[in-house]
């Protein structure tokens, strides 16, 4: 179904500071290092901020990564705190890629996030590394139902299967999307949203449910309080690797 929903993204390499990416289309000057200047009144609802920033033939506002690495060693937490403030205050939801690096950027952005979207991987080094993160969200004293995790490319044919996975990581999988890397690199490679070249197809469907549920609808469904059935023999197997830290 279509939702009007007034939404902003933030590249992972926006958050961050590193290496710009290329991308397809019309360069544009306001990037995320140009933004952490602007006055708050500049993004308000009132004066209709969204204008401000570069859309997307999708309807998504995008505000892009620092043009240069110079550009992108002005961007601190400070900085993502306060964009992300400004961008709240205009938007009805804010997408932010993080990356997969706990720097202070990175921290910055899930410490003001309503979500944030654990994923990993069907394979033992990505489970193991993404046990690791939550643990580490833990001790960051973070509230168990704010984590949603997600298996990205999930085949219910693998042998790690969703249950196994679940034993692994020591809590239960919230979402699992389907492996069509074929089409994802189509979008990617052609600069197009997934949903606009394949509206109809799984996996574009997968993730409008995704976010539908898990962002739009603010589910609290939390990450603790499974009654676990009998752990299977390679979950078991899993779960001591990962804990002695053995590949």
């Amino acid at each position: 179904r279509s939702m009007n929903v007034r939404s902003a993204t933030l590249p992972s390499d926006a958050v961050p500071p590193g290496r710009p990416k290329m991308r397809a289309g019309p360069q544009v000057n306001l990037s995320i290092a140009s933004a952490s200047d602007m006055r708050p009144s500049s993004t308000s609802r009132s004066t209709n901020g969204s204008a401000v920033l570069p859309r997307h033939a999708s309807g998504l506002h995008v505000l892009p990564a620092p043009n240069t690495p110079d550009e992108a060693e002005l961007v601190g937490p400070k900085q993502v705190t306060g964009i992300l403030q400004k961008l709240r205050e205009t938007f009805d939801a804010v997408v932010v890629d993080a990356g997969n690096e706990f720097n202070e950027c990175a921290l910055a952005a899930m410490d003001a996030s309503d979500r944030v979207l654990v994923l990993t991987l069907p394979a033992l080094p990505s489970v193991r590394n993404t046990r690791r993160s939550l643990d580490f969200f833990g001790r960051l004293n973070y509230d168990p139902a704010k984590m949603v995790l997600v298996v990205n490319r999930h085949n219910a044919r693998e042998p790690l299967s969703r249950k196994v996975l679940e034993e692994g990581l020591g809590r239960p999988v919230q979402w699992a999307i389907p492996n069509d890397y074929p089409a994802a690199v189509r979008a990617i490679n052609q600069g197009t949203a997934l949903r606009l070249m394949q509206p109809k197809g799984a996996l574009s469907t997968n993730i409008d449910r995704l976010a539908t549920l898990h962002v739009l609808g603010r589910s609290t469904a939390s990450l603790t309080g499974r009654r676990w059935s009998r752990p299977s023999w390679l979950g078991k197997v899993l779960k001591r690797r990962f804990d002695h830290g053995t590949p």
